[in-house]
């Protein structure tokens, strides 16, 4: 099938799931960017569509981009640019049946050189992850995602220098404001936000929003994990390392990364057995006494990932537009597990409002500027729980404040960490540690 010049979806070339048609992109009319075309198609509630286009394997030297419209042909449902090499493809769950339309067009412009291209529209098989429910959207550029107490997700927008808050509901409201382009973040053993900010610091975010310097020794300080001891873990991109802090912020140890290649330490997640994970962007490492172990390797990029209770790993892939699942041992269990994201970069499971991780897998896409969640039917195992777990009760918390020997040296250490820093476990510790209790922002006081 041969397409004609289609610049806006009222004049699209028809064409049918499982066909594949011809093209030719130019720029012209005035348009630096080069010409648009548009196909349309019926889809079917309940069938997953692959859009891929072929240029750049054809010999060319160009790169073209592809994205989906809804049936009013301007709500702009999913998009990819280099999935495959420099030829773009993207995969998306119909909910609605309905007309679609595909939007071929080069990403740099050909300076009025036409090229030919060939679109196939496919039906795949989704994962068990699909359909996605978009949770809040118009986000500006998402990326790193956290999750409160009661269930409500913390989101790093870098584009608006801030970080928003989506409730259950999907309100979104500005939870930190004038944060430069937030990256990672975790909540630490006090219940304060921790955010890694491009401006080389980790801020700590009160739960009324107000945000202050925390850690400021790293260069570029990337992605952030809190471990159940309470201690804090980051990747610093300027020097590759992988630093480990006290609860208070105090560096407590540096581990080198450049050993495993890659562009990581990039994105971080503490594991079952409480070591850190790191991914070079390829391949995921484990640090174990000291030492970096490879886990596995993957064909396409990884981003953000998460762990389920039974030690499983929840993959983001943006460039390819899917969310894989691995066991522990970097075995394939399901890919794709979802195909309705478009670019997913940051992935974190939900919470109830006791606070309980909950088999709800939630994701940040920031090409299409939204959170999305996964099909809850598709996902098997709840989270693994992130963040501190207090090694003692509050009853021997209360019993060690009066005289008590319940605690050791180490949770008399901690418990001066996370309160007052004035050497010893005295009655502001003990309120500041009651506060982490049910401390995380959203919950009751």
């Amino acid at each position: 099938m041969h397409g004609h010049r289609s610049d806006v979806p009222g004049s699209a070339t028809p064409i049918a799931i499982g066909d594949a048609g011809t093209g030719a992109l130019c720029a012209h009319d005035g348009n630096p960017a080069g010409d648009v075309d548009y196909w349309a198609f019926t889809g079917q509630a309940g069938t997953t569509i692959e859009l891929q286009v072929d240029a750049a394997k054809l010999g060319l030297l160009v790169d073209p981009f592809v994205a989906l419209f809804a049936s009013d042909g301007t709500t702009r449902l999913a998009f990819n640019d280099d999935a495959d090499g420099a030829d773009p493809r993207l995969q998306f769950s119909i909910v609605t049946t309905g007309t679609y339309y595909a939007a071929v067009t080069d990403a740099v412009g050909n300076n009025g050189n036409p090229f030919p291209y060939t679109l196939h529209v496919r039906s795949i098989v989704p994962g068990p992850g699909d359909p996605i429910t978009v949770r809040a959207e118009n986000l500006g550029f998402p990326l790193g995602l956290a999750v409160g107490s009661t269930g409500d997700l913390f989101v790093g927008d870098v584009a608006g220098n801030r970080v928003v808050r989506v409730s259950g509901q999907g309100a979104v409201t500005t939870f930190a404001a004038g944060i430069p382009q937030p990256l990672g973040l975790a909540f630490d053993a006090s219940g304060q936000l921790l955010v890694a900010s491009l401006d080389g610091t980790v801020y700590r975010v009160t739960s009324q929003g107000q945000a202050t310097r925390f850690i400021t020794d790293a260069g570029f300080p990337f992605w952030i994990a809190v471990a159940r001891d309470g201690r804090i873990w980051l990747t610093d991109v300027s020097d590759r390392s992988l630093r480990r802090y006290s609860a208070a912020g105090r560096l407590e140890a540096q581990f080198d990364g450049i050993a495993i290649g890659g562009s990581g330490p990039g994105p971080l997640a503490i594991g079952p057995s409480g070591e850190p994970y790191v991914s070079n962007f390829t391949e995921i490492w484990k640090l174990v006494d000291g030492q970096f172990h490879r886990v596995f390797t993957n064909g396409v990029l990884i981003w953000a990932f998460a762990f389920d209770v039974a030690g499983n790993i929840y993959v983001p892939a943006p460039t390819a537009g899917r969310i894989q699942l691995f066991d522990g041992t970097g075995t394939v269990l399901t890919d794709p597990f979802a195909v309705g994201p478009d670019a997913p970069q940051a992935v974190a499971f939900g919470r109830d409002a006791t606070g309980a991780t909950v088999a709800r897998l939630f994701a940040t896409d920031p090409q299409a500027g939204r959170v999305i969640e996964m099909n809850p039917a598709g996902v098997a195992h709840p989270g693994l729980p992130v963040g501190f777990t207090a090694p003692f009760t509050p009853e021997a918390a209360a019993a060690g404040l009066l005289g008590g020997d319940g605690l050791s040296v180490a949770d008399r250490q901690f418990l001066d960490g996370i309160g007052n820093h004035n050497g010893r476990f005295d009655v502001g510790d003990f309120q500041a540690y009651l506060r982490t209790l049910n401390g995380l922002p959203g919950s009751a006081p």
